[in-house]
């Protein structure tokens, strides 16, 4: 009969311990046996079930070019299927069946969502993305023109795989980056409305093999869950400056028909005040400018005080065209993709609660806006007329 001291009791228990630690193996999964998804789409069929899409690498391809993919054999670098369900996950359920690899979810980097379902309302999906401890809460959020389907099978040159084209896409300089726990923040929040990145294909032009390119149209604006309109062009970026959010981008104006190209090389949008009289509120926001020079079609010597004075009242025209723009979106929508009223509520939080917070949205359709816009040229470039012109004798 063994005795165990109680020096020794201890040393004993510790090795007892030991091999549940070492079966960690139990419920391993083979790198071999999973597909991993990079993006997925959610849209809305005809008959009102949820269809599922997902694009997988596939691993035997991708040592071959580096050029575009699609489809689901040859030489094609990934698969796109899909299957559809009263769920979101009955639809992910049927899809997995029919797979002889499981579904990894964790490695998904964009999320498209097709138009039909994003006007429908998007806050229902948020549920199953949140529930599933695999799905990250970092990767993307998008708006696909049409079916979220037919974007992932776009066939961009310079990416393998359409999802990637996307990432890439919607992250670079000058882009509202929108993810799903920000959409998730947006809807929960008061005081603006989600803005998510809205997303086409566009045939490449004049080229020997002609591609499918993913391209960012815009943003897609909500009310609440609702997809109402989307925000392109000159209101897209009005909406950067409202939402305070403002890059370098590039704009024309023109001098006597001649253009000018100029740079927003650095720039501040700013709420001075909030008033709000008989039930109509009164907003000023202070906007500053600086520009840079670069490119000159016109005959004019950008030295001149005159020309870069005549250059700056058409810079400042066109940045209040680009707000002006967008508040008119937000006012027929009745909707806040700027976060007006958080910025608000941020700078005045007493007002916000007392005067606007409960009838936000019919206050923000019926305000008045007042643009105190200033902008200033501080860079002409090297030169200040083009070098080749003839020098009068």
């Amino acid at each position: 009969m063994i005795i165990l001291s109680g020096k020794n009791l201890p040393r004993m228990l510790l090795l007892l311990l030991v091999p549940f630690v070492l079966s960690g193996c139990w419920d391993r999964r083979e790198i071999n046996d999973s597909a991993f998804v990079i993006a997925s789409a959610i849209d809305l069929d005809e008959n009102g079930q949820y269809r599922v899409s997902v694009q997988v690498p596939l691993a035997g391809q991708l040592g071959g070019a580096s050029g575009g993919g699609g489809g689901t054999g040859g030489s094609k670098t990934y698969y796109v299927d899909s299957e559809s369900g009263t769920t979101i996950t009955e639809a992910a359920n049927k899809l997995q069946l029919r797979m002889a690899r499981t579904l990894v979810f964790a490695h998904r980097r964009v999320l498209i969502i097709g138009e039909d379902l994003a006007r429908k309302g998007i806050r229902p999906l948020f549920d199953v993305v949140a529930r599933t401890p695999e799905n990250r809460l970092s990767g993307y959020m998008i708006v696909a023109k049409g079916k979220g389907y037919d974007l992932l099978n776009a066939q961009p040159k310079l990416e393998r795989f359409s999802g990637e084209a996307i990432r890439e896409l919607v992250k670079s300089e000058g882009r509202i980056i929108i993810n799903i726990k920000s959409a998730a923040s947006a809807l929960s929040s008061y005081g603006i409305d989600p803005v998510l990145a809205y997303v086409g294909t566009k045939k490449t032009e004049k080229s020997e093999a002609r591609s499918s390119e993913v391209d960012i149209l815009g943003y897609a604006m909500f009310k609440d869950d609702k997809m109402v309109d989307s925000i392109q062009q000159e209101a897209a970026q009005g909406l950067f400056w409202l939402q305070k959010k403002v890059k370098p981008y590039n704009f024309q104006v023109e001098l006597e028909g001649r253009k000018v190209a100029l740079i927003m090389s650095e720039g501040t949008a700013d709420f001075v005040s909030a008033e709000k009289k008989n039930g109509k509120g009164k907003f000023t926001i202070k906007v500053k400018a600086l520009l840079t020079v670069q490119e000159n079609l016109s005959d004019f010597n950008m030295s001149s005080k005159e020309i870069s004075q005549e250059l700056e009242d058409k810079a400042n025209n066109a940045i209040r065209r680009e707000i002006t723009q967008t508040i008119a979106l937000i006012q027929r929508h009745k909707a806040d993709p700027a976060g007006l009223g958080r910025f608000i509520w941020h700078k005045f939080p007493r007002e916000w609660k007392e005067q606007y917070e409960k009838d936000w949205p019919d206050i923000l359709s019926k305000a008045e806006f007042d643009l105190q816009i200033k902008t200033s040229i501080t860079q002409i470039g090297l030169i200040t007329q083009n070098i080749a012109e003839k020098v009068p004798r």
